[in-house]
């Protein structure tokens, strides 16, 4: 079947920043004499940063107020996106056959639009999208469609016309059981892949492998 909008999720799917995610937390605590657990990103990847730093406190007993472990969250994210992060294998080639084929196209991103931004501009690819949201734009988390619903209203468009790119498996199964056409993305660090594929419509390697404007169900 045809679907007739893109709607992208960043990290992971975009852009390869996974492997970094990964020890953003665990490095934070290490410099605080704390070691933390190998799966913790899996524990508070649904999380925003100011509910990750929520979570730290609570299991970790750190006495800095959230706010403060959230700015000096935020500023390593930044520098990150700013200067290193890259693109995922596949990302540019799409976008730009998405791009000769019409299909109208934005980025849903947990990450705040402050910091993702300037990595989409890096990297070759924000001219590819009508727009860009967040989380906070959306006023929930991916464990919530709000974010995807948006999307879908600001191109005028029903949620069965949107196919959602994502590589998380609650992402995914928020945006089917929301209407959303879904393609799983491959992610090298994914330890749910079996369920991530479960959970889409079509499940490729990477982005490579997708057929702009098609699913194969």
């Amino acid at each position: 079947m045809d679907y007739h909008y893109a709607i992208f999720d960043m990290d992971g799917t975009l852009l390869d920043s996974i492997p970094w995610w990964n020890r953003l937390a665990l490095d934070y605590l290490a410099e605080k004499g704390i070691r933390g657990p190998e799966d913790l990103n899996r524990q508070i990847m649904a999380l925003s940063l100011s509910q990750a730093s929520e979570y730290l406190i609570e299991h970790f007993g750190l006495n800095e107020p959230a706010e403060e472990i959230t700015r000096a969250l935020e500023a390593r994210v930044a520098v990150r996106y700013r200067e290193e992060i890259g693109l995922c294998p596949g990302a540019a080639d799409l976008l730009e056959r998405m791009k000769n084929q019409g299909i109208p196209m934005c980025v849903a991103t947990a990450t705040p639009l402050e910091l993702a931004k300037p990595a989409l501009e890096r990297n070759g690819i924000l001219r590819y999208f009508d727009f860009l949201l967040d989380c906070r734009m959306a006023g929930a988390e991916k464990t919530s469609p709000d974010i995807y619903l948006m999307a879908a209203e600001r191109f005028r468009a029903k949620p069965g016309d949107c196919a959602v790119i994502e590589d998380s498996a609650y992402a995914v199964r928020t945006a089917r059981n929301a209407g959303f056409w879904t393609i799983g993305v491959y992610e090298p660090e994914m330890q749910d892949r079996e369920l991530v594929r479960s959970l889409s419509h079509q499940f490729v390697n990477s982005l490579g492998e997708m057929r702009p404007g098609y699913l194969e169900i």
